[in-house]
């Protein structure tokens, strides 16, 4: 979460302060969830793109603030497990595994006890996208947008 202090010398649209913070706010906030998106997708398996076809980003006031969401509308399971890894024990379900295993040219079988055995490590693709776009990110949302609202003030 980001944090704005603007301080204001001229009081002239003080007024309007409300309605440039949520334009500003907004795109500021669509900017960086863009930027979040775009890394999301290029930290995502390759296996069929489907992964990464399937994040999204949403932008919008909720509870008094202005908020940027960057989403996957994949099975969340599926997500799950490419974000946090499985650990090892108990064997994965064949009929999701079967396709991915196909095209590997895998027998499913197999892959299935890797699994059981060693696990999945985690991609941590939402986690590594947030570490590297993390300055990028605190630039738009605290200096970038705090300049734009005083700039309009």
């Amino acid at each position: 979460m980001a944090n704005v202090t603007v301080e204001v010398e001229r009081t002239d649209h003080v007024d309007q302060y409300s309605t440039i913070f949520d334009q500003e706010a907004r795109a500021a906030l669509t900017e960086a969830c863009q930027m979040e998106k775009a890394a999301v997708q290029r930290n995502a398996p390759r296996y069929s793109g489907a992964f990464a076809s399937s994040i999204e980003m949403q932008v919008g006031p909720e509870a008094g603030m202005m908020r940027g969401d960057v989403f996957s509308t994949d099975n969340e399971q599926k997500v799950a497990v490419i974000e946090s890894g499985r650990r090892a024990g108990g064997y994965p379900n064949i009929t999701a595994l079967s396709g991915w295993a196909g095209a590997k040219g895998i027998p499913v079988f197999v892959a299935a006890r890797a699994i059981a055995v060693k696990g999945i490590a985690p991609r941590r693709v939402f986690g590594r996208s947030a570490d590297e776009t993390a300055a990028e990110v605190e630039r738009i949302l605290s200096v970038d947008l705090a300049g734009s609202i005083a700039g309009r003030l």
